[in-house]
């Protein structure tokens, strides 16, 4: 239901904790801190500043060990058949090309870093 109204360009004010929520409905976020107003910005600027990528591979082994020799990026985490990565490059998506050729690739999409909002508030 909420998904329908923002389609249909209805502003909707939510209350949650899970962020998944949060980074899959809203366009801006705002953080409470003892009922004060601490954090206040959109997702699409909460996007621009996250370095965090997640890429998913045919071969998360050899993937990982590929990237792992790349000083720009650092492997956060590994599942399935996807890997979590920081990424120091201003041009992550080519780099990532390049240094996974040969392997096969899913998906490389830009995640969120809101957790980040809530560990430094």
């Amino acid at each position: 239901l909420i998904k329908k109204l923002k389609s249909e360009g209805k502003t909707i004010c939510l209350s949650t904790h899970n962020l998944k929520d949060v980074e899959q409905i809203c366009t801006h976020f705002t953080i409470f801190k003892e009922g004060e107003n601490s954090v206040e910005t959109s997702m699409e600027e909460q996007l621009k500043s996250s370095n965090k990528w997640l890429i998913s591979v045919s071969d998360t082994d050899l993937a990982k060990s590929k990237i792992e020799r790349n000083k720009l990026f650092k492997v956060i985490k590994m599942f399935n058949q996807s890997i979590l990565i920081e990424s120091e490059s201003a041009n992550t998506v080519n780099e990532l090309n390049q240094i996974l050729s040969g392997i096969e690739i899913y998906k490389i999409n830009k995640e969120s870093n809101l957790i980040e909002y809530f560990k430094n508030d």
